[in-house]
């Protein structure tokens, strides 16, 4: 799953910064600058597909907070920035300030540092100093259970493979009573096949 814009996608390997302990900063640019600022960093380092995921509801086509809403008070104030370089997916959050907008500056400032300490380092300091920003890849999707295994009929049942249609009926309607949604996809999938092994088609009056 990819990460959201908005609510705040807090990413679980940082720790969060109790509300009290927050602090004003002294920050001397404007809450549009510092969204410009840190985008502009992302592209130094050839970064792509930036999302940067708060708590504010006010968004732009792209997904962007509009810079005007930056300087809204929020109860959460933290922000976590994703971005890929290559094949890295990368994570820099702060919730250090009061402000949203002050976080998304102080993170434009780690990401400055790091784009300086490349210009000025040795060869790979840029990916090395990534490294400890990396995101973990987002969970795959779960796999579509499709429809019933043909033949297992009597297994999802509980009963045997030769049981006539009134102890598949009976079996059907016991199960069904305390089946969530999906298990009842296939407890009404299993119904139809065993009665279609038994030569009879499904009594809809029974669905």
């Amino acid at each position: 799953m990819a990460a959201t814009s908005h609510p705040l996608d807090w990413p679980d390997a940082y720790p969060r910064t109790p509300a009290r302990r927050r602090t004003r900063s002294t920050f001397k640019i404007s809450a549009r600058r510092a969204q410009v600022e840190l985008l502009a960093e992302i592209a130094r380092m050839d970064g792509r597909d930036a999302v940067i995921s708060t708590d504010l509801r006010m968004r732009r086509s792209d997904g962007q907070p509009f810079a005007r809403g930056l300087n809204r008070r929020s109860d959460d104030p933290g922000v976590a920035v994703y971005f890929r370089r290559g094949d890295a997916r990368i994570c820099v959050a702060c919730d250090l300030h009061v402000q949203t907008w002050e976080n998304i500056h102080a993170i434009g400032l780690t990401l400055q540092g790091i784009n300086a300490a490349a210009r000025h380092g040795a060869s790979g300091v840029l990916d090395r100093a990534l490294q400890g920003f990396a995101a973990p890849a987002p969970a795959p999707a779960p796999p579509d259970p499709g429809p019933s295994d043909p033949g297992r009929w009597h297994e999802i049942l509980h009963v045997s493979p030769d049981a006539p249609a009134a102890v598949i009926g009976g079996a059907w309607r016991a199960l069904s009573k305390q089946a969530s949604a999906a298990a009842q996809l296939d407890l009404n999938l299993a119904r139809d096949e065993g009665l279609a092994a038994r030569g009879g088609g499904p009594d809809r009056g029974e669905s």
